[in-house]
């Protein structure tokens, strides 16, 4: 499944893998500011990190075929991982 966000409020660090065949290397990085909007191609590994000092709230609207499996955590520091 695609993915569209939108920064509602704080700030991040957008991490986005340009390779779908290779999608732990390779990340581009991009800050997002409140009012920013993204899409996010079904497939390319992404990770968000809040790097400001107020809460980051994001709204996700998922479209496409919905999968859960497709969700591979490459780094988590609250282990979610399986």
């Amino acid at each position: 499944r695609a993915e569209f966000w939108c920064i509602v409020s704080g700030q991040c660090v957008l991490r986005v893998s340009p390779l779908e065949d290779e999608p732990k290397v390779n990340f581009m990085s991009e800050r997002l500011i409140a009012g920013q909007i993204r899409t996010i191609d079904a497939g390319v590994a992404h990770q968000v990190k809040n790097d400001g000092d107020e809460p980051l709230v994001i709204l996700e609207v998922q479209y496409g075929a919905p999968n859960e499996r497709d969700i591979e955590r490459l780094e988590d520091p609250y282990n979610r991982s399986e």
